[in-house]
C-alpha cells in the first residue's frame, strides 16, 4: 500500500522580533503562533511586518477552551495585522506554513486553517510547489525526510492492545508506516468524532513527527493531527 508524504516546514529561526514560534508584536506581550508551523519564507514575511504598527490579538475563542496562553505566558489567539488580516491564515493560504496539528484548538479556527491549507496545496503555492505528496511503496523512506511530516494514506488495519490503538498503513507493521493513539487520549479523539476503530478503510491525512519504531511511526496526541479525507 503506497502512502503520500511531504516533509514540512522547520520551526522559525530567531530573528528581529521573532523567537521560536512567537511574535513580539502586541505591546510588551509575546503572541504564540500556536497551531501553525512556518519556515524561512514565512519568517521573512513576518520580519518585514514586525517593526510596523497595526498588530492586535483576538483571543476569545481560545478563552472559551481555557487555553488563552501557554505556560510561558505567550498569548494564544488570532494574530491580526492591519496589512494582511489574520496572520496565521495568511501564512497558511500563501503556502508559507502548514497547520501543525497542535491542540487543543478552537474548531472554527482549525477548520478555516485546514481549508486555507487545502487551497494552497491545490494551487501549489509556496511550500506546496515543491512538496506535493508523493506515493511511496517503501515507507522506510519517511525516516530519511525530516522529523515533521504530513502523511496521507488508507488505514489498512486497526489493532488494539491494553494501552494503544495502532493504525497500520501497509501489510507489514514491522516496516510500513504506523500511527498510534494512546488509550489515555481516547476520550478526546472520540469527542472530536474520531473513533480509532472507525478509521479502518478510511483515507486520512496525519501530521506530526515521524520516528523509527518498527518502521516509520507517528504518535497521535491531539485530534487536530488527523483529517479524514473524502473518498476518492
Amino acid at each position: 500500500m503506497g502512502i503520500g508524504a511531504s516533509p514540512m516546514a522547520e520551526p522559525l529561526s530567531s530573528g528581529s522580533g521573532l523567537a521560536g514560534h512567537k511574535v513580539k508584536a502586541v505591546g510588551d506581550k509575546n503572541v504564540s503562533l500556536y497551531g501553525v508551523r512556518i519556515g524561512e519564507a514565512g519568517a521573512r514575511q513576518l520580519q518585514q511586518l514586525v517593526p510596523r504598527e497595526g498588530w492586535e490579538v483576538e483571543g476569545h475563542l481560545f478563552e472559551k477552551i481555557d487555553f488563552s496562553a501557554n505556560r510561558y505566558g505567550e498569548l494564544h489567539g488570532r494574530l491580526l495585522h492591519s496589512g494582511i488580516g489574520w496572520v496565521q491564515h495568511y501564512l497558511v493560504r500563501k503556502g508559507l506554513g502548514v497547520v501543525s496539528g497542535a491542540g487543543p484548538y478552537p474548531p472554527a479556527l482549525r477548520t478555516a486553517l485546514q481549508k486555507a491549507e487545502d487551497q494552497a496545496r491545490q494551487d501549489q503555492v509556496g511550500i506546496w510547489a515543491a512538496h506535493q505528496p508523493e506515493q511511496r511503496q517503501d515507507h522506510r523512506i519517511l525516516l530519511q525526510e525530516g522529523a515533521y511530516q504530513v502523511v496521507e494514506g488508507q488505514v489498512t488495519a486497526v489493532k488494539k492492545n491494553r494501552s494503544w490503538y495502532y493504525l497500520n498503513f501497509g501489510e507489514d507493521w514491522r516496516t510500513d508506516f504506523t500511527a498510534a493513539i494512546s488509550t489515555r487520549y481516547l476520550t478526546r479523539f472520540k469527542e472530536a468524532g474520531l473513533d480509532p476503530e472507525g478509521m479502518h478503510g478510511k483515507r486520512v491525512r496525519l501530521r506530526g513527527k515521524v520516528r523509527p519504531y518498527n518502521g516509520p511511526f507517528m504518535e497521535l496526541v491531539h485530534p487536530e493531527q488527523v483529517q479524514v479525507l473524502a473518498d476518492q
